[in-house]
């Protein structure tokens, strides 16, 4: 319930006195003390605990940044202060949102490298390849460790294959009352009404012809199912979508007027991207 229904909830003592002439019954009596809270004591709590709450993951994490200094296991500039090994969780420095700004002109890197953390390493769903289970991952994406990588992959992404250069187009009525230029990207004009065919078709475009042959699976409950339909007809293959149960109809209709075959199952997306995961794997399909 958002904050703002609960502010406006009326006192119990009305709820009390409403509900008895829905059922019948008298009011039930209420203690005093509560008759006049708006909602009750336990929900009270747990909103005034949000502040205290929120202090202390502030001290706690102004205490950890205070013990790394002393320790000297950082530094201003975030580097790691020794023998130059790699950085680790204990030996990366606090950094202010401030700290990472960067002169006008400037093109950031992507440090692809980090703390090299097991659930960072990049695989595809079922990847049993020996030269992919490294502490690199994928094997067949080294643009992700190389500089400017990141920028040479967008700059020759096959999307415009299927999708357009959508035009900026400026949002009057909203510029007018932030006072400022409000631009909108209009990527409702691509063919599946969103900007999710992009990333499918790039992704499907690189796969190989065996990858192709053996076909494609997503998990969605819309857009991303569209982008993934359109692209294995544009390309030839095969592509189940599963999508949850309550997925609209006019969203299955619209990717199996696409050419994708839809399965429905699991009530949530989770459940339904685990099962997608679990038969990729199962059938040879490639993950999405």
């Amino acid at each position: 319930m958002p904050p703002s229904s609960l502010a406006a909830a009326p006192p119990r003592a009305a709820v009390a006195a409403r509900g008895s002439t829905a059922t019948g019954r008298p009011p039930r009596a209420l203690p005093a003390s509560s008759a006049a809270q708006p909602f009750p004591p336990p929900m009270r709590r747990c909103r005034a605990a949000l502040p205290r709450q929120r202090a202390s993951i502030a001290e706690e994490s102004a205490a950890q940044a205070d013990g790394a200094k002393e320790a000297g296991r950082g530094s201003e500039n975030g580097a790691n202060i020794g023998n130059g090994a790699p950085p680790t969780a204990s030996s990366v420095a606090w950094r202010k949102p401030e700290d990472l700004r960067l002169e006008s002109g400037v093109l950031s890197t992507v440090d692809r490298q980090g703390l090299k953390l097991p659930e960072d390493v990049f695989r595809c769903v079922g990847c049993t390849l020996p030269e992919c289970q490294g502490d690199t991952g994928c094997a067949k994406n080294p643009w992700r460790l190389e500089k400017g990588g990141y920028l040479k992959s967008i700059l020759t992404a096959r999307v415009y294959d299927v999708a357009i250069q959508t035009p900026l187009q400026k949002a009057e009525k909203l510029s007018e009352a932030l006072g400022s230029t409000i631009l909108l990207k209009r990527e409702d004009l691509q063919p599946v009404k969103s900007f999710k065919l992009r990333g499918a078709y790039n992704r499907m475009a690189q796969l190989s012809p065996d990858e192709l042959a053996r076909g494609v699976i997503c998990s969605s409950a819309g857009n991303h199912a569209q982008g993934v339909a359109l692209s294995a007809r544009e390309l030839g293959c095969s592509a189940v979508i599963c999508m949850p149960t309550n997925t609209p109809k006019i969203k299955v209709d619209a990717v199996q007027a696409l050419g994708g075959t839809v399965e429905l199952v699991g009530e949530s997306y989770n459940e339904t991207q685990t099962y997608a995961m679990e038969r990729a794997t199962a059938d040879g399909r490639v993950f999405i």
